[in-house]
């Protein structure tokens, strides 16, 4: 079992209050959307829709990478976690973009974040492999992703959570309205 980062009715109270606020800042901004959590592929577009959306909060970037390395996955994921609920209550950010960790979703899951996987199709491999050439994207990372192609994908295919998947030439600014 899980260390609670807080407890249930907490979360609950918190998701309400979040809510409640959330619905009079929506209706001051005329903003009738709640809050989007994002977990998208590297590609997708992410840091693009960010640049020109600034009420968007970039999880992914809340954190020290190589320093989080060194903590225990329970403990890191927990501290994501509160990064992530801060966001919320802040009530301020329209969409919130996570990272693909798989412990990370199934936490989120349990603690009952609602938030959709973005992914390309599968067969979208070289149109991928050439936006992160594009960007300049380190080699190590590219051959990564490539070595890892079919598996990551075949695992967000089967996964329960909710999904959208791009089709070819697709982004992120192209979808986000209907997820």
């Amino acid at each position: 079992m899980l260390e609670p980062i807080i407890t249930r009715e907490e979360l609950e109270a918190n998701k309400r209050y979040a809510y409640a606020n959330f619905k009079a800042y929506n209706k001051e901004r005329i903003m009738p959307d709640p809050i989007k959590i994002i977990a998208g592929f590297a590609g997708v577009g992410q840091s693009f829709y960010q640049a020109k959306n600034p009420e968007c909060y970039d999880a992914t970037q809340c954190y020290d990478t190589e320093a989080m390395a060194y903590l225990p996955k329970d403990a890191f994921f927990r501290s994501y976690l509160r990064h992530i609920i801060g966001a919320m209550q802040e009530n301020k950010h329209r969409v919130i973009f996570v990272d693909m960790y798989e412990g990370l979703l199934e936490r989120m899951t349990e603690y009952g974040l609602k938030f959709t996987v973005v992914y390309p199709h599968r067969d979208l491999k070289k149109e991928y492999i050439d936006r992160y050439r594009q960007r300049q994207d380190d080699t190590s990372f590219i051959k990564k992703i490539s070595d890892d192609w079919n598996y990551w994908i075949t695992f967000w295919d089967a996964s329960t959570y909710k999904k959208c998947r791009l089709a070819s030439g697709q982004f992120l600014s192209d979808v986000i309205e209907e997820i």
